[in-house]
């Protein structure tokens, strides 16, 4: 006969499947996004499964109902994603202050990789709006009301990728400069 403890993990399993399976609609387009936001497969799957976890635990503390899914699970991939990127950047901080070296210069000869790097190096919310408007053909609207912000901000933010990859080419035609690290801001 099962103790108590394996009765409540059997609960809690067809609450699990129950529940991904409620939102196994939204599931391939946050795949998507968040292959596409991380930049690699791995990373994209890491994401979807996080945030899956995250929005079951919440939806476990409270009673909110959740009257658009896709948003949600979009936003708090965003929100992962981000937070992702601060720590992965504190950490890179405090290891080049332990070990001071000088950028590496970029191969802007080779357009698509500097692109893909320039990709990697958005904020991580300009990439989210990036992403959202160009891969997931989202409304600057919509993307405004995902990323909670005016939608102003977006349509500055999808910029911002054109124009960085011009810049590249610019620098790769004048046939001089490197392309070192991002600013802060």
């Amino acid at each position: 006969m099962p103790d108590r403890s394996f009765a409540g993990q059997v609960a809690l399993r067809r609450s699990w499947r129950r529940y991904v399976d409620q939102l196994d609609p939204h599931r391939l387009v946050l795949h998507a996004y968040c292959c596409r936001l991380t930049g690699n497969l791995w990373d994209g799957e890491d994401l979807v499964q996080d945030t899956l976890a995250r929005v079951f635990t919440l939806l476990g503390k409270t009673d909110v109902r959740l009257e658009n899914p896709k948003a949600y699970l979009i936003r708090t991939a965003t929100n992962l994603w981000i937070d992702h990127v601060r720590q992965t950047a504190r950490e890179q901080a405090v290891l080049a202050l332990a070990d001071v070296e000088t950028a590496s210069p970029v191969d802007t000869s080779d357009v698509p990789r500097a692109a893909s790097r320039l990709f990697q190096q958005l904020h991580p919310q300009e990439r989210a709006a990036v992403v959202m408007k160009d891969v997931l053909d989202l409304s600057l609207e919509e993307t405004a009301a995902i990323l909670r912000t005016t939608v102003v901000v977006p349509g500055t933010r999808t910029i911002t990728g054109p124009e960085a990859a011009s810049r590249i080419r610019r620098t790769a035609a004048r046939g001089g400069g490197a392309l070192r690290g991002r600013t802060q801001r």
